[in-house]
C-alpha cells in the first residue's frame, strides 16, 4: 500500500475527512518528496484549484518563483531537523503563496509534521491573510492621515500667523498719508500676494479638517468660484482652469468645508491625469434638467430632476482605463505610484456627497480625459442675503474704549494694538492666557472688551473667557486663531462673543468690534 492510500484509508478509518473539509483553515498534507498527498476543500477554494489538481502536485507550484528553490532547501533541511527544533519553527509564519491564476497573496503557516509507516509528512494549516493585512494597511494609512492632518493643521496655524502679521504691518503702512504711488502699489501688491498664500493655506485646511459637521445654508457659486480662484494658484500654469458657472446660484444646505473638499479632490485628480503635459480642467454647473442626464449610474429622481444641481468636472487627462472605472471610488484604490497618492481621494468624496442625499459618477475614454458629474439636492430655504461690501475702510472708534489683548505670539498682539489704536481705542496687552486674567483682574473697570488667541500656553482661549466672565459675566469677548477649524464650542459663540481667523479683514474686524461694544 502506498503512503496516499494509507493516509486516505487511516483519515477514513476515523472519519476525520469531514471535519478537515469543515474547517475554515486551510489543509494540506505533503510527502517526504514534496508532493501534495491531502487537502481540504478550504485550501481548494483558497487556491483556486480543485481536488484533483492539488493531488501528486509539487508544493513548490504554489510558491512563487523567486522563492521555489529555496523553498525545496528549506523543506529538505525541516525534514532532517530534530523533533525539539522542529517544534520551535511550527509556528505560524507569514508567507507568500500563488493562487492557480498565478495572484500572490499573503498566508499564515502553521507546520505540524507526522510519520507514518515509517513515511515523514508535513500536515500545514494556512489562514489567508489578505483582509486581515488590507484591514491593517487601512488602519495605518487612516491613523498618517489623521498625524498628516494635525501636521498641516498647525503649520497652517502657524503660517496664518506670519500672513496676519505680514498683513497688519501692510495695513499700518497704508494709514501712512504721505506715501507714495509707489509705496501705495506696493502694499496692494503685499496685500495681493498674501491673499495668495492665505488660499494656498486655506486649501491644506480644507484637507486637514476633520471636525465641521455643521450643515448650514451656502451658495453653490461662491464655493465653485473660490475653488477655481485656489486652483488656479495650485494647478501648473500648463493646465488651464475654466468655470462656466450657471445664472442661477443654487443653495444648498451641507458642509460648505466638504464639498469644497470633494471639488479639490477632483481636481487634484485631475491635474494628476493630465501630468506634465498641456491640458485642460472645467467646471460648469446647472440644474440636471440643464444637462439633460440621462447616466444610468446617476440615482437621481427624474420626475424631479429640478431640484438637484449637477457640476461637472471636466478634463483632458489620460483617462481612466475599463478595468479601473468601477474602482475609482474604492477607498485606498490608487493608480499612483507607491507613496504619492492614499487612494482616499475621491473614496472620501464619495462619502461627502452621499452624505449630502446626492450621488456622484464617473465616465471616461482612455486618453481622452474624464468627466465626474456630482449631484446635489438644492436648498427650498428662502435664499441668503448677499454679504454687504459698501465699507471698504475700517470702521473707527464711535466712542472711548480700551481693548484687552491676549496672544502669545508678541509680534501679532502688538501689531493688533498699534491697528486698533490707529481706529481710536486704547488697548492692554498680555502674551499668555494667566497674564491675561490678571492683568484683567486689575484693569477690569478700564477694559470694554476682551480680544484672545485660543491656543496659548498656561491658560487656552476658552479657559480665559471662563475666568474672565466669572468676574464680568457680561465682558464682550473676541477669539482669534489662525486654525480654521478651531476648538472654540459653537454654542459659546452669541451677540458677546465672535471669532476671527487669521489673517484678519481690517473692515471685518473692526465691524465685529463695533458690534461687540454696541
Amino acid at each position: 500500500m502506498c503512503g496516499r492510500d494509507f493516509f486516505y484509508e487511516e483519515i477514513e478509518t476515523m472519519k476525520y475527512l469531514s471535519i478537515l473539509n469543515s474547517t475554515i483553515d486551510g489543509v494540506i498534507v505533503i510527502n517526504q518528496k514534496g508532493a501534495i498527498e491531502f487537502c481540504n476543500n478550504a485550501i481548494c477554494s483558497m487556491l483556486g484549484y480543485s481536488n484533483k489538481e492539488l493531488e501528486g502536485l509539487a508544493v513548490e507550484t504554489l510558491l512563487p518563483e523567486a522563492i521555489r528553490h529555496a523553498h525545496i532547501n528549506h523543506r529538505s533541511s525541516y525534514m532532517d531537523m530534530p523533533e525539539e527544533l522542529k517544534r520551535v519553527t511550527n509556528q505560524g509564519r507569514r508567507f507568500t503563496a500563488l493562487r492557480k491564476d498565478g495572484t500572490a497573496f499573503p498566508v499564515a503557516i502553521a507546520l505540524n509534521p507526522t510519520e507514518i509507516d515509517g513515511e515523514q509528512y508535513i500536515c500545514a494549516s494556512m489562514q489567508d491573510l489578505t483582509e486581515v493585512e488590507s484591514q491593517a494597511l487601512k488602519l495605518e494609512q487612516s491613523q498618517k492621515m489623521e498625524a498628516l492632518g494635525e501636521m498641516v493643521s498647525g503649520i497652517a496655524h502657524n503660517f496664518n500667523n506670519v500672513l496676519a502679521g505680514i498683513t497688519g504691518q501692510a495695513y499700518l503702512i497704508s494709514r501712512n498719508e504721505s506715501l507714495s504711488e509707489s509705496g501705495v502699489a506696493r502694499i496692494e501688491s503685499i496685500n495681493s500676494l498674501s491673499k495668495k498664500a492665505a488660499s494656498i493655506i486655506r486649501q491644506l485646511l480644507i484637507y486637514a479638517r476633520h471636525h465641521e459637521i455643521q450643515f448650514e445654508n451656502f451658495k453653490l457659486g461662491d464655493i465653485t468660484r473660490e475653488i477655481v480662484q485656489i486652483a488656479k494658484i495650485t494647478v501648473p500654469e500648463k493646465i488651464s482652469i475654466r468655470l462656466n458657472e450657471s445664472k442661477n446660484n443654487f443653495l444648498i444646505h451641507g458642509v460648505k468645508s466638504q464639498i469644497e473638499q470633494t471639488l479639490l479632490n477632483i481636481i487634484n485628480n485631475a491635474t494628476h491625469a493630465i501630468g506634465a503635459s498641456e491640458g485642460s480642467i472645467s467646471i460648469s454647473t446647472a440644474n440636471c434638467s440643464g444637462f439633460n442626464c440621462k447616466m444610468k449610474q446617476c440615482s437621481m429622481n427624474r420626475n424631479n430632476a429640478d431640484s438637484f444641481v449637477c457640476i461637472k468636472v471636466r478634463d483632458t487627462g489620460k483617462g481612466i482605463s475599463e478595468n479601473n472605472i468601477h474602482r475609482v471610488f474604492d477607498p485606498f484604490f490608487t493608480t499612483k505610484p507607491q507613496g504619492e497618492g492614499t487612494g482616499l481621494g475621491l473614496s472620501t468624496s464619495f462619502g461627502i456627497i452621499k452624505k449630502h442625499g446626492g450621488d456622484i459618477s464617473v465616465s471616461s475614454i482612455e486618453d481622452k480625459g474624464a468627466m465626474f458629474q456630482i449631484f446635489l439636492p438644492v436648498s427650498n430655504s428662502m435664499p441668503m442675503l448677499e454679504k454687504q461690501h459698501a465699507i471698504l475702510t475700517p470702521v473707527v472708534a464711535s466712542k472711548d474704549a480700551s481693548i484687552l489683548i491676549i496672544d502669545d505670539n508678541r509680534s501679532i498682539s502688538e501689531m493688533l494694538s498699534e491697528v486698533l489704536k490707529e481706529l481710536g481705542y486704547a488697548t492692554f496687552i498680555a502674551f499668555d492666557g494667566k497674564e491675561g486674567v490678571e492683568l484683567f483682574e486689575q484693569e477690569q473697570d478700564n477694559v470694554d472688551l476682551v480680544i484672545s488667541d485660543i491656543a496659548m500656553p498656561k491658560l487656552n482661549g476658552q479657559e480665559v473667557m471662563a475666568k474672565i466672565r466669572g468676574i464680568k459675566p457680561n465682558m464682550p469677548f473676541m477669539f482669534i486663531t489662525g486654525y480654521q477649524d478651531s476648538s472654540v464650542d459653537e454654542a459659546l459663540l452669541s451677540e458677546k462673543t465672535k471669532i476671527m481667523l487669521k489673517p484678519f479683514d481690517f473692515v471685518e474686524l473692526s465691524q465685529k468690534i463695533k458690534s461687540l461694544l454696541n
